[in-house]
């Protein structure tokens, strides 16, 4: 927000346009202060002159104001006791002026004074803006009951005519005063009124149509009421911010983050432990244990993820009651500083302890979100699809339209669930307010859409109900469309990618279930032809899904304009070949399923590539994001440098050592460079063990010589590799394979620019020794 350059206003500025006017009034009010300064003296000529100024244009400003007052009847009582208020102190001040030069510091009061009354006289002014927008709101108000009063087509058009004009000039009116406002949060206010408008604008005139048509049908009444009351409660949140009565903010961090934080600093920025906040640290240690048990125990939580969860409550649980309490008295604080300068304090290890395990658990709780966003978001159009396709039956098939109902609900509910999960874990309150704006759009567009449909079940063959659905239909898949949207920017990609590869991984299983089964039995049987279709089919949704999310990732990576440079990013390249290999198993899965072709190997074979390919595309993600082209680049340039070096030197067991670490080091570039890194981890790991050999043969033959020290360097590098390379398995942990690759490189480089030093004193060492035998001959 803008602030006035000097603190002399008192009161709220609300817009640039009352900012504009008092700032340069504050300015000159600042500088009168600095000009009224006791210890230097004060510069009364300089004080008189800004005084004047702010005198001169107050008074202007204070004649502009009173012919606005006669212009609205509705501020001019205000204003014009405003305008006297400013006129009083400006004939004080004048006085002041002309009579008492001496006097700095009450010339400087009032003029302070006269600066905080003509910015009141400019909100009083502002407010005739806001006292526009209220009177076309109840405007709209009258327009929406007549609306709702409406007993035929031709009053419905020309009520949705007049309600159209009104609510035009008040988005008019909506987009000047977001445009002057300086407040972000009354800002995003405004703006959700608008989209309101846009969202709801063909929904209501739809449910109108249906209501006139058929006013004997229940469900079509409640839903035109339904559509009403959305946007009757989004004018009455416009009313509220014109008011300044804003409600709780939506844009905050998530609750069990901010727990989890919250504990960290109550441990971490304790100089001791007390008994208060002991208690407080238990306090805040239990919101977040119920909170991730009801993440554990809920239904998409896959098993390891719970076992991690629970074991990580108990161990923080066990950690948090051995801290100690300590007495404030200063006999025991001095103790306790000096049993931590000696060796760190008993509860320094503990809460290092715990600091680990709430990182653990953060961790693992994020990977329990994404099982469940994984599981319901590749497929959320799902439940209305089938609502709709039972409901355009008529009302034939009661008993399904009402389990297809019930679906629908609870996979709303599950949704909403979902989303609050997602944003209890994000630090990232402008994210987290954009989700639960989707998800409250989706929530009350469902009960509209449930009276849509029943309506339509009682009116199948009418034409208003049809096209009324159809509008719905278009608006829940847009609805939609923006909740996946919002979602997707609370998940870390690098995440995501893990968890999507291990359900693919239970979807693949199933699948090589199915047909070990069928190839076994050899017969065909419908329901296990069934599964399998949904299992394909669940397996190329969910892959569809997380190349969607990456691909949009991606794209906002690339530079604004540069669009044309897609098809040279590796990783888009991939998804690109992807998506028609997934084509291809489609394909083959139709040829089983329906025409009855025995192609369950080349099925296998296709949904397997797909896991592989996934698996690929999490390494060239990671690769792009940390740049791993210009480290290997770089490592090449350097080793290329030393080979021609080791080409030049004698033969010894010193340069051959050199030669055998710089083709394992080559080797294990070459395999991260690959694609395939992940399948081939294992050989990364037992290069690094051969690295770690050769480095302690080279330090013995280096014992003697100085480069010793070099040696030891080398050493210490080559343990980087090994300890970065000892992950037993990446397809099955969450590894940051970006860090792990550069720390890899890094240290190989790092060995590479060492190996000149070790040959340039040995050499040095080898030649003092002929000298020294020169000599003694």
């Amino acid at each position: 927000m803008l602030q006035c350059t000097f603190p002399v206003v008192d009161l709220e500025i609300p817009t640039r346009s009352v900012w504009s006017v008092v700032n340069p009034l504050a300015v000159q009010v600042g500088l009168m202060t600095g000009y009224c300064n006791k210890k230097k003296g004060t510069k009364h000529k300089k004080l008189i002159h800004c005084a004047r100024n702010v005198n001169k244009v107050s008074h202007s400003i204070t004649e502009v104001a009173r012919g606005i007052a006669h212009e609205h009847p509705e501020i001019r009582e205000e204003l014009e006791e405003a305008c006297t208020r400013t006129l009083e102190v400006h004939k004080l001040l004048k006085r002041k002026l002309e009579t008492e030069l001496k006097e700095g510091g009450a010339i400087l009061d009032l003029s302070k004074q006269v600066v905080n009354n003509i910015t009141q006289v400019l909100l009083v002014i502002d407010s005739a803006d806001l006292i526009l927008m209220e009177r076309l709101v109840k405007q709209v108000m009258m327009s929406l009951d007549h609306l709702e009063r409406c007993s035929d087509m031709h009053r419905l058009e020309e009520g949705f005519k007049q309600l159209t004009h009104y609510m035009d000039s008040l988005m008019r009116q909506i987009s000047v005063r977001q445009k002057d406002l300086l407040y972000t949060e009354r800002k995003e206010d405004l703006a959700l009124v608008k989209a309101m408008w846009n969202r709801c604008r063909e929904r209501l005139f739809s449910s109108c149509r249906v209501a006139i048509a058929h006013p004997d049908v229940d469900p079509a009444l409640k839903n035109r009421h339904e559509v009403l009351e959305e946007i009757r409660d989004s004018l009455n949140r416009l009313q509220a911010v014109i008011r300044n009565k804003t409600s709780e903010s939506s844009n905050k961090s998530g609750t069990l983050a901010t727990c989890l934080q919250q504990l960290e600093l109550n441990i971490v920025f304790a100089n001791e432990m007390t008994k208060e906040r002991q208690v407080k640290v238990r306090n805040l240690f239990g919101v977040i244990q119920q909170a991730s048990m009801t993440i554990a125990n809920s239904v998409c939580t896959r098993p390891e993820r719970q076992e991690h969860i629970v074991r990580l409550l108990k161990e923080c649980e066990t950690a948090l009651s051995l801290l100690r309490v300590q007495p404030q008295t200063p006999g025991n604080s001095a103790a306790a500083s000096d049993s931590q300068q000696q060796g760190g304090g008993g509860n320094e290890l503990v809460i290092d302890k715990i600091c680990g395990l709430t990182g653990e658990l953060s961790h693992y709780l994020q990977l329990a979100t994404l099982d469940h966003i994984d599981d319901f978001y590749f497929l959320p159009h799902i439940p209305f699809q089938v609502l709709y396709r039972i409901t355009s039956e008529g009302a034939k098939n009661k008993s399904q339209h009402k389990e297809s109902e019930m679906d629908m609900a609870q996979h709303v509910l599950n949704l909403e669930k979902i989303t609050k999960m997602a944003c209890s874990l994000s630090f990232d309150p402008p994210k987290n307010k954009m989700v639960r704006t989707a998800i409250s759009n989706i929530v009350s567009l469902f009960k509209q859409v449930v009276f849509a449909t029943r309506a339509l079940a009682v009116q199948s063959k009418s034409e208003y109900t049809r096209d009324n659905i159809e509008v719905y239909r278009k608006c829940w898949t847009k609805e939609l469309h923006v909740l996946v949207a919002a979602v997707d920017e609370l998940c870390p990609v690098e995440e995501y990618l893990f968890v999507s590869s291990s359900h693919i991984k239970e979807d693949l299983g199933a699948i090589e279930m199915i047909l070990e089964t069928e190839t076994r039995n050899n017969n065909n049987e419908e329901h296990s032809w069934a599964d399998l279709d949904q299992a394909v089919d669940a397996l190329a949704n969910r892959t569809l899904r997380v190349l969607c999310v990456v691909e949009e990732d991606r794209m906002r990576c690339l530079q604004p304009g540069r669009n044309h440079m897609a098809l040279q990013d590796p990783v888009l390249r991939h998804i690109c070949g992807m998506k028609q290999k997934i084509g291809e198993v489609r394909g083959l899965c139709n040829e089983v399923v329906h025409k009855g072709k025995p192609k369950y190997n080349e099925l296998l074979g296709g949904t397997q590539g797909t896991l592989r390919d996934l698996e690929q595309l999490r390494v060239v993600y990671f690769k792009c994001k940390v740049r791993c082209d210009a480290y290997i680049e770089s490592f090449k340039g350097e080793l290329h440098y030393v080979e021609q070096l080791l080409t030049k030197s004698q033969i010894n067991s010193v340069t051959a050592n050199c030669t055998t670490i710089l083709s394992l080091l080559n080797h294990i570039v070459a395999v991260i460079e690959s694609d395939s890194v992940v399948s081939e981890w294992a050989m990364v790991c037992s290069r690094a063990r051969e690295l770690v050999q050769m480095t302690s043969q080279l330090e013995q033959h280096l014992r003697d010589t100085q480069a010793v020290r070099v040696g030891e360097d080398i050493s210490q590098t080559v343990q980087v590799i090994a300890q970065e390379s000892e992950i037993p398995d990446l397809g099955s942990n969450f590894v940051p394979l970006g860090e792990v690759f550069v720390a890899i490189l890094v240290a190989a480089e790092g060995v590479v620019k060492l190996v000149p030093a070790v040959l340039a004193d040995y050499r040095t060492v080898v030649s003092s020794g002929k000298r020294k035998k020169m000599f003694r001959k």
